[in-house]
Protein backbone atom coordinates (compact mmCIF):
# COMPACT_ATOMS: atom_id res chain seq x y z
CA UNK A 1 0.00 0.00 0.00
CA UNK A 2 2.66 2.77 0.46
CA UNK A 3 3.50 5.19 2.97
CA UNK A 4 0.93 8.15 2.82
CA UNK A 5 2.96 11.74 2.42
CA UNK A 6 2.16 12.45 6.89
CA UNK A 7 4.31 9.32 6.81
CA UNK A 8 7.07 10.63 4.91
CA UNK A 9 7.01 14.16 7.28
CA UNK A 10 7.25 11.86 10.37
CA UNK A 11 9.78 10.40 8.76
CA UNK A 12 11.58 13.30 7.65
CA UNK A 13 11.09 14.69 10.92
CA UNK A 14 12.78 12.27 13.47
CA UNK A 15 16.09 12.34 11.05
CA UNK A 16 15.93 15.93 11.56
CA UNK A 17 15.16 15.33 15.18
CA UNK A 18 18.33 12.90 15.01
CA UNK A 19 20.54 15.34 13.25
CA UNK A 20 19.72 18.10 16.07
CA UNK A 21 21.05 15.70 18.89
CA UNK A 22 23.81 14.79 17.33
CA UNK A 23 25.00 18.45 16.77
CA UNK A 24 24.05 19.67 20.07
CA UNK A 25 26.15 16.61 21.51
CA UNK A 26 28.94 18.19 19.69
CA UNK A 27 28.22 21.66 20.91
CA UNK A 28 28.14 20.66 24.46
CA UNK A 29 31.80 19.29 23.76
CA UNK A 30 33.21 21.72 21.95
CA UNK A 31 35.88 24.11 23.12
CA UNK A 32 35.59 27.49 22.18
CA UNK A 33 38.09 29.99 21.08
CA UNK A 34 37.71 31.79 23.77
CA UNK A 35 38.02 29.44 26.27
CA UNK A 36 41.21 28.16 24.83
CA UNK A 37 42.46 32.38 24.83
CA UNK A 38 41.82 32.40 28.77
CA UNK A 39 43.45 29.02 29.39
CA UNK A 40 46.53 29.91 26.75
CA UNK A 41 46.71 33.43 29.22
CA UNK A 42 46.66 31.62 32.59
CA UNK A 43 49.11 28.99 31.45
CA UNK A 44 51.33 31.92 29.94
CA UNK A 45 51.22 33.32 33.31
CA UNK A 46 51.61 30.65 35.11
CA UNK A 47 55.02 29.90 33.44
CA UNK A 48 55.86 33.35 33.45
CA UNK A 49 55.25 33.36 37.60
CA UNK A 50 56.91 30.17 38.04
CA UNK A 51 60.13 30.94 35.91
CA UNK A 52 60.51 34.28 38.02
CA UNK A 53 60.40 32.06 41.75
CA UNK A 54 62.57 29.61 40.18
CA UNK A 55 65.04 32.49 38.94
CA UNK A 56 64.75 33.90 42.37
CA UNK A 57 65.63 30.80 43.51
CA UNK A 58 68.19 30.30 41.70
CA UNK A 59 70.14 33.48 42.58
CA UNK A 60 69.44 32.88 46.40
CA UNK A 61 70.83 29.23 46.04
CA UNK A 62 73.99 29.81 43.31
CA UNK A 63 76.36 28.26 45.85
CA UNK A 64 74.80 25.28 46.53
CA UNK A 65 75.61 22.66 43.94
CA UNK A 66 72.85 19.99 44.46
CA UNK A 67 70.03 23.12 44.15
CA UNK A 68 71.32 24.32 41.44
CA UNK A 69 71.20 21.04 39.42
CA UNK A 70 67.29 20.47 40.72
CA UNK A 71 67.01 24.24 39.15
CA UNK A 72 68.87 23.57 36.04
CA UNK A 73 66.26 19.68 35.51
CA UNK A 74 63.37 22.38 36.08
CA UNK A 75 64.26 25.14 33.96
CA UNK A 76 64.81 22.45 31.13
CA UNK A 77 61.51 20.76 32.09
CA UNK A 78 59.87 24.89 31.82
CA UNK A 79 61.31 25.06 28.13
CA UNK A 80 59.37 21.47 26.95
CA UNK A 81 56.68 22.88 28.21
CA UNK A 82 57.17 26.73 26.37
CA UNK A 83 57.87 24.83 23.35
CA UNK A 84 54.84 23.35 23.40
CA UNK A 85 52.88 26.29 23.45
CA UNK A 86 55.05 27.82 20.99
CA UNK A 87 56.65 30.66 23.87
CA UNK A 88 60.39 30.03 22.95
CA UNK A 89 63.82 32.36 24.74
CA UNK A 90 61.58 33.91 27.30
CA UNK A 91 63.50 32.30 30.28
CA UNK A 92 67.49 32.18 30.40
CA UNK A 93 68.94 29.77 32.82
Amino acid sequence: MGCRPLCYYDLMNEDVKKILEIISDIQEHMVLRDDLTGLERSLRAGIKDNSNAINLLSEGLEGQAGFAKEIDLIMSRLKVVEHHLGIEGNITA
